[in-house]
């Protein structure tokens, strides 16, 4: 009786809190970065559509991560996880769930005419990496409470950590798809494309072969590496913050650039040109009709 009561009063924790620990922290970002578009704001079904697209990106990535599992099998085994194994599985993580990521974005969001600057690149970067998460999260908090954890905090814990690196990897993919979408030069728009691909994957390699260190190690060694991946985190953020700026700035439409710059200007008034009248000394005046 006291095991079914704990399964209820679990699962009716989960039913109430799951919305908010799961939906609450994207709905909001993802409504303060609409909020900052500083032009014509994308349809908030235009986004909700990429958010939840998002969710799909998880199933070829599980596919693609359990082939990596496979090859790197004969090196996980037996219980030796040397950091070159892991880091390989680390940066494989990244290139899947990045790449899964990336294909949805550039076949729904770019290929429809949705990224028409850099800031919306980043605006749906940001859609379709947090949608990821959610589902991602979804299935950890799952399975934390139907093991008898404390799954509240280990939900907080996924909310703090791996759903904000998400969508920060997100700021870094959007802004380089918006990059390669706005330009007309041939080779930067490759350089763009596969850096919206290399670089938010290498972030990501970083941020799991962090934990996965710290979870293969204990005491002081633990503690280093948990300490490494919060250094990781915070300099993603920075680079996040710093390209939300960037794409702002660089977003602003025209005539709103100019309409600026004319209320910043000094105002110049021409001196005023005093009316001469007529004297002795002008001649016109003794030739006029009287």
């Amino acid at each position: 009786m006291t095991d079914g009561t704990a399964v209820s009063g679990t699962g009716s924790s989960l039913a109430l809190l799951l919305p908010l620990v799961l939906i609450g922290p994207a709905a909001l970002t993802l409504w303060l970065l609409a909020r900052w578009h500083p032009g014509k704001r994308p349809h908030v079904q235009s986004i909700l559509q990429v958010f939840l697209i998002g969710f799909v990106t998880a199933v070829p990535a599980i596919v693609l991560e359990a082939l990596l599992f496979v090859a790197l099998l004969p090196a996980l085994a037996g219980g030796v996880r040397t950091p070159l194994a892991l880091a390989a599985l680390a940066l494989g993580i990244g290139l899947s769930e990045e790449g899964a990521k990336l294909w949805f974005l550039r076949r729904f969001a770019v290929s429809s005419g949705l990224v028409r600057s850099l800031y919306d690149g980043v605006l749906f970067g940001v859609a379709i990496g947090l949608g990821f998460a959610t589902i991602e999260n979804r299935g950890y908090i799952y399975g934390a409470a139907s093991g008898g954890g404390v799954w509240l905090s280990f939900a907080l814990l996924r909310t703090a950590l791996p759903a904000p690196a998400h969508g920060l990897f997100g700021v870094v993919m959007g802004f380089a798809v918006g990059r390669s979408t706005v330009t007309d030069d041939p080779a930067e728009r490759r350089r763009w494309r596969w850096a919206a691909l290399l670089v938010p994957a290498i972030w990501h390699g970083l941020f799991d072969f962090c934990a996965l260190m710290a979870a293969r190690d204990a005491g002081a060694a633990a503690i280093g590496w948990y300490g490494l991946l919060g250094v990781v985190v915070l300099a993603l953020w920075l680079v996040g913050i710093w390209l939300i700026r960037i794409a702002h700035a660089a977003s602003v439409p025209e005539d709103q650039t100019v309409a600026a710059s004319v209320a910043t200007s000094p105002v110049v008034v021409a001196p005023a040109i005093p009316q001469q009248t007529p004297t002795s000394s002008d001649l016109s005046v003794w030739a006029r009709p009287r």
